[in-house]
């Protein structure tokens, strides 16, 4: 008998996270170096001064950011013959799946990327916002000194979040189980496409982030996400290679994407560290 097979491709799937989605996003159409200025003004204020007297020269200093165009590719090799047996649109199947693939390796970067010679991740551009009273364990008060380390100019903006993996996520749900608390740690979404909250606070799945609650480890991260910047340069690309490998009978298809990111206010991002 002939071997038949189904018109539908099942696909395997691994949720990773949503850094790019929530950060500021800067695009632009090539990746040449791209200063991108600061200035943090809030130690000067004004000063009191009588009526005719010499007003005091307070100059401000403005840092400066750079952004590249980091390259992230994948290419794979189809045998003509599965090309054209194929039962399914196996053109729009590679598209999605190696751009999903270039989506989970920048998440990576955008998360704990060192900053040399690639992207600065959220977690490494982070700063000390509270040390965890426990090296196993995270309790309320550890959630509270976190949210609390932000300045409020930071934490009452539209894209203040927390962010964690979700086995921490999961952990923290815990922490309201069992006991009578006056105002619940954990509030699940009612509505759809609407993230849970930590103490009224939307919080984030990246499973790029630290999996277990251990000594030393930078367990959630509290941000106002508009301070952390990805800058992408042209956006996903896709090539189909016809001849390079024509003499196998093969079509070759690389994708590729260039970006770049920095945190650009460490005040505005900050993390919880165990003890």
């Amino acid at each position: 008998m002939p071997q038949e097979f189904s018109n539908e491709l099942d696909v395997a799937t691994a949720f990773t996270g949503e850094v790019e989605r929530l950060a500021k996003k800067l695009n632009t159409a090539s990746g040449g170096l791209l200063d991108y200025p600061t200035i943090n003004d809030t130690a000067t204020d004004a000063n009191l001064i009588g009526e005719a007297s010499a007003v005091t020269v307070q100059d401000m200093t403005f840092g400066n950011k750079q952004l590249s165009a980091y390259n992230y590719s994948s290419l794979v090799k189809v045998s003509q013959q599965l090309l054209q047996d194929s039962a399914f649109d196996l053109n729009a199947f590679l598209v999605e799946a190696m751009g999903e693939r270039i989506a989970r390796a920048t998440n990576a970067a955008f998360t704990t990327g060192t900053g040399s010679s690639q992207p600065q991740g959220l977690v490494t551009g982070s700063a000390l916002g509270t040390t965890a009273a426990g090296a196993t364990a995270i309790t309320a008060d550890d959630l509270l000194d976190l949210i609390y380390s932000v300045d409020a100019s930071y934490r009452n903006k539209p894209g203040f979040g927390l962010m964690a993996h979700d086995n921490i996520i999961s952990a923290v749900r815990a922490l309201g189980l069992g006991s009578a608390n006056d105002f619940p740690i954990f509030i699940p979404s009612m509505e759809m496409g609407q993230p849970d909250r930590i103490f009224g606070v939307p919080v984030y799945v990246n499973n790029d982030m630290q999996s277990s609650i251990a000594t030393g480890t930078k367990t959630m991260i509290a941000a106002d996400f508009s301070k952390f910047v990805v800058r992408n340069a042209g956006g996903v690309q896709m090539l189909r290679l016809n001849e390079r490998f024509a003499d196998e009978l093969e079509v070759g298809f690389v994708s590729y994407k260039r970006s770049d990111s920095a945190v650009l206010d460490s005040r505005a991002v900050k993390h919880l560290i165990q003890a």
